[in-house]
C-alpha cells in the first residue's frame, strides 16, 4: 500500500476517499453512516439541482425545509401538483386535466395574511363561507342565500343577470350613459312592497310614492300634483291633454265643481265655454256644433251675425245634405218642423209648409190722374202666401180721363198668377160723395186684383152701363180683404 493510500485510511476510516465510478463498495461497510433500513442526518442536507443556485436544503438550525426560487416541488406521476416560488410570487398549480384541487379541513379553512392578523376568507364546516375586505366581513353565505355588507360595483355595460344564465330574463346594468332594469322574459315584472317611494339621486326630493291600502302620489319638483283616493283622484294644478277624455263604464258621468267656482274651457288662448252655477255659456262669437255620424255639422247654435242679442239655430249649416230640417218633439212625437217653412204634426208635404209671416204698413196711390189719400195708415199682415189688407182711402178729385177703370195702386205684394185669372176683392164699404153713409147705389161695384199685379181695379154697373173712374170722385172707400201672393 502506498504512502498515499496509508494516509487516506486512518483508524479503519476512509478519509477523503476518491472512489471511481466503476468502484464497488459493499453497502454493509457503510451501513453505520447511512444504514440501508434508514438513518438520521444530524446536520444540514442539501440537494443541488442541475441549474446552479437551485437547490433543496434542510436547514437543521432553522428546523426548516427550504426550496430555492424556481425550484418546483412536484407531486403525482405526471407532476400534476406543483408548488414553487418564482422570486416574486408563490404558486400552487394543479395541472391535472379535468381534475380538481381539493383542500380539506375537518373544521374549516381560514385564509389569512402572512402574520395571521387579518382574514381574507373563511370556510366553516357545516356553516358559512365568509369574504373579507381589510379584515371586515363583506359577504356571508346562509342556508337561504347570502348576506352582503356594503355595496356592489359593476363596470359600465356589465350585466347583473337573473334567470337563464345564457340569456338572463332580468338584467340590471349601466351602459355608460343610462341605467337600465330590463325585463325581457315572459310574464310580468313585479315589485312587491307595502310602501314604495321613488326619489331623486340626492334623496331629498320625492318623485313617486305608493302606499299599501292607501294613495298613489305623483310629484313635480317635490310638490304633489296627483293623488288617488278611495273615490277617485285629486289633481293639484292644470291638466293638459293632446288627445281625448273618454269615459268607459255603465254609470252616469259627472263633471263636478264647487258651488262658487267658475270653470272655463279655452282653445287657442280664447274662452270657448264656461261652466258656472247658472249653467253653461259659450265664448265670444263661439257656437255649439252638433255633428252627425260622418262628422258633418248637422246642427249649430250660435249668436246671429246680425247682432249680439240674436240667437241662431241652424240645421245643416255646412249644406252637406238635402232635405234638412229643424224638428221639435214632445214625448217622442214630432210637433213642429222647420224646413222650407213651418209644418206641424210630422207633415212633410211642401205645400203644407208655412214659410212666411210679415206685417206692416204701405201707402196706396193712383198715378194716372186721380189722386187718392189714406184716411188712416194702410196696413197688411202676410201669413204664408196670404196677405190681409186693411185700408181707408178717399179719391180726391175727378179723373182727367173717364174712360179708364178706377185704380188703387202700390199693394205691398204681387198677386199670385192663378189659372182662373183675377182675384175678386170682398165688397168694400163705399160712401156717397161728401157723406159717411153707405151708398147703396154702388152695390153693383166690382173690385178685383189682376193676376200678377199690385193694383185693385174698380168698375160699377149702375144705370145699365159700366161706369169708369167718374163715379169714384169724392168717394171714401174702406177695404178689409185677403188675397194670395206669389
Amino acid at each position: 500500500m502506498s504512502q498515499t493510500e496509508v494516509q487516506l485510511i486512518k483508524d479503519a476510516v476512509i478519509v477523503n476517499a476518491d472512489v471511481s465510478n466503476s468502484a464497488a463498495i459493499d453497502v454493509s461497510k457503510i451501513s453505520g453512516a447511512m444504514p440501508l433500513a434508514g438513518g438520521t442526518f444530524t446536520n444540514d442536507v442539501t440537494f443541488e439541482g442541475a441549474v446552479s443556485g437551485r437547490q433543496i436544503l434542510f436547514d437543521r438550525s432553522d428546523n426548516a425545509f427550504k426550496v430555492s426560487d424556481n425550484f418546483n416541488l412536484n407531486l403525482g406521476s405526471g407532476n400534476d401538483l406543483q408548488l414553487f416560488h418564482n422570486g416574486s410570487n408563490s404558486f400552487i398549480t394543479n395541472t391535472s386535466s379535468g381534475g380538481f384541487l381539493h383542500i380539506r379541513s375537518g373544521s374549516g379553512i381560514n385564509l389569512q395574511d402572512d402574520t395571521g392578523d387579518e382574514n381574507f376568507l373563511k370556510c366553516i364546516d357545516n356553516g358559512a363561507v365568509e369574504l373579507y375586505h381589510d379584515n371586515t366581513k363583506k359577504l356571508e353565505t346562509h342556508a337561504n342565500g347570502i348576506h352582503l355588507s356594503g355595496s356592489i360595483y359593476v363596470p359600465d355595460s356589465e350585466i347583473i343577470g337573473f334567470g337563464d344564465t345564457s340569456n338572463p330574463d332580468l338584467r340590471i346594468f349601466h351602459n355608460g350613459n343610462h341605467s337600465f332594469i330590463q325585463d325581457s322574459g315572459t310574464g310580468n315584472l313585479f315589485v312587491k312592497t307595502s310602501s314604495f317611494q321613488l326619489e331623486n339621486a340626492a334623496g331629498n326630493e320625492t318623485l313617486f310614492s305608493a302606499v299599501e291600502d292607501g294613495a298613489v302620489e305623483l310629484y313635480h319638483n317635490g310638490t304633489k300634483k296627483l293623488e288617488t283616493s278611495s273615490t277617485g283622484a285629486t289633481l293639484s294644478g292644470n291638466l293638459s291633454i293632446d288627445a281625448n277624455v273618454i269615459h268607459n263604464g255603465d254609470t252616469d258621468t259627472m263633471l263636478s265643481f264647487s258651488a262658487n267656482d267658475q270653470v272655463d274651457i279655452n282653445c287657442s288662448g280664447g274662452m270657448v265655454a264656461r261652466f258656472t252655477t247658472d249653467g253653461i255659456s259659450t265664448g265670444n262669437n263661439k257656437r255649439i256644433d252638433i255633428l252627425d255620424a260622418s262628422g258633418h255639422r248637422s246642427g249649430m247654435i250660435n249668436n246671429s251675425d246680425s247682432g249680439a242679442n240674436a240667437l241662431r239655430i241652424a240645421a245643416d249649416p255646412d249644406n252637406s245634405g238635402a232635405g234638412s230640417s229643424l224638428q221639435f218633439h214632445v214625448d217622442g212625437t214630432e210637433q213642429a218642423r222647420i224646413a222650407n217653412g213651418i209644418s206641424f204634426n210630422g207633415d212633410t208635404a211642401d205645400a203644407n209648409f208655412l214659410n212666411d209671416y210679415e206685417e206692416g204698413t204701405f201707402t196706396p196711390n193712383n198715378t194716372i190722374g186721380m189722386p187718392l189719400s189714406s184716411n188712416f195708415p194702410a196696413q197688411y199682415v202676410k201669413i204664408g202666401n196670404l196677405c190681409w189688407i186693411m185700408m181707408d182711402i178717399t179719391f180726391n178729385s175727378s179723373p182727367a180721363d173717364t174712360s179708364q177703370c178706377g185704380l188703387i195702386q202700390n199693394l205691398p205684394f204681387t198677386a199670385k198668377n192663378l189659372t182662373n185669372g183675377e182675384q175678386y176683392v170682398d165688397f168694400p164699404f163705399i160712401s156717397e160723395s161728401g157723406s159717411a153713409n153707405l151708398d147703396h147705389d154702388l152695390a153693383n161695384t166690382v173690385t178685383f186684383i189682376e193676376s200678377q199685379g199690385t193694383a185693385i181695379k174698380l168698375f160699377n154697373f149702375g144705370l145699365n152701363a159700366i161706369q169708369q173712374r167718374a163715379f169714384l170722385a169724392g168717394r171714401r172707400m174702406r177695404f178689409n180683404f185677403c188675397y194670395r201672393t206669389e
